[in-house]
């Protein structure tokens, strides 16, 4: 699914049909319970489908989110605009490695009782995270419209969240494309760092397969397959971003 949302293969109630579907197959296969699998907690998650669903949710779901922060960034009400500014710089001053200890050992302390699992921790601090680096590409975007755009659009009549939808945020995304498909390829490598906070990404799960001294003698092969992995799932980002400045 993700190639075909990367690529639009599909239209896009397809393309939804096909994430819930796909989101909905990946939680009984993890999950077990059902269909008599064996039960597994989220703490005994690690490799591949780990590095997928925190690098595919959290960057699809940044996106909304950098949108909203972006808007709010641009608008003229202070009381909304100060506080976007505020996380927009907050998160894009403090290391990952920071906002990721913080999500998943002082998040669940906040909540109190309920006990949120260490990966949905972590996939949230991500969401927010890469959030403001998409709402500073954003940012980049609204800045090359020309005010005779938002004229324009008024000009025929149309509101100012048809303005928006239909004139300006093609055109802001057009522009933006380099920029977020540079902070996507970032994103999903950086998702390894989930490591230094107990959850086990492809890197280390590698690590502690030849830690097995009966396959010590195999931890060359195992990081090329780690980095020929990064390098295909990041390689389709980039032709997609390709496609796409090119479609739009």
């Amino acid at each position: 699914m993700s190639s075909a949302t990367l690529f639009q293969w599909c239209s896009w109630r397809w393309q939804a049909l096909g994430w819930a579907a796909s989101l909905a197959i990946f939680a009984v296969l993890m999950g077990g319970d059902m269909f008599g699998l064996r039960a597994v907690s989220t703490a005994q998650w690690n490799g591949l489908p780990v590095l997928l669903f925190l690098g595919t949710v959290s960057l699809a779901a940044a996106l909304p989110v950098g949108l909203l922060l972006a808007l709010g960034r641009q608008t003229r009400i202070v009381w909304v605009r100060l506080p976007c500014i505020a996380f927009i710089e907050t998160l894009r001053g403090i290391p990952m490695v920071a906002v990721l200890f913080f999500g998943v050992f002082v998040l669940p302390i906040l909540l109190g009782a309920y006990k949120l699992p260490a990966i949905y921790a972590a996939l949230i601090v991500l969401v927010f995270f890469h959030g403001a680096y998409v709402a500073e590409d954003l940012r980049s975007g609204f800045q090359s419209i020309a005010k005779g755009q938002w004229e324009a659009a008024q000009s025929l009549g149309l509101k100012p969240t048809l303005s928006l939808r239909l004139v300006i945020l093609p055109q802001v995304i057009k522009a933006a494309v380099p920029a977020l498909t540079n902070t996507a390829i970032g994103g999903f490598k950086d998702t390894s760092l989930i490591v230094l906070v107990g959850l086990h990404d492809m890197v280390s799960t590698a690590r502690m397969a030849f830690s097995d001294p009966n396959w010590q003698r195999h931890a060359l092969e195992a990081y090329v397959f780690v980095g020929v992995v990064f390098f295909v799932l990041n390689g389709l980002i980039a032709l997609a971003g390709r496609r796409l400045e090119r479609v739009m």
